[in-house]
């Protein structure tokens, strides 16, 4: 977990001190290989966070600070999660509840 929260502050870093010096937008997600189930069923947890960085592009350096809020829901896919059965079952992968609501 801090190997990838170091991941993601060097890029952040990387990505706003390179290049023209302007404001910049990024979304970062990862795809679980082995997701954690419940019921056999795949389930995201979704929490809310804000990261800023501002950056002094002269010096090449900048403060980077992070928001979490606190309350967060989870959703669950309604097939079960099964490898085997191939990666043609959107519904077994997602768990978007427009996705879910077509099953």
């Amino acid at each position: 977990m801090l190997d990838d929260l170091k991941k993601i502050e060097e890029l952040i870093v990387y990505s706003f001190n390179s290049g023209p010096k302007q404001y910049r937008t990024c979304i970062i997600q990862r795809y679980m290989e082995r997701p954690l189930l419940v019921y056999k069923r795949k389930f995201d947890i979704r929490v809310f966070a804000l990261v800023t960085y501002i950056s002094n592009f002269e010096r090449g350096e900048g403060v980077l600070r992070g928001w979490f809020y606190e309350e967060g829901y989870i959703r669950t896919s309604c097939k079960e999660y099964n490898l085997s059965a191939g990666c043609d079952n959107q519904f077994m992968h997602l768990t978007n509840d427009a996705v879910q609501k077509q099953s």
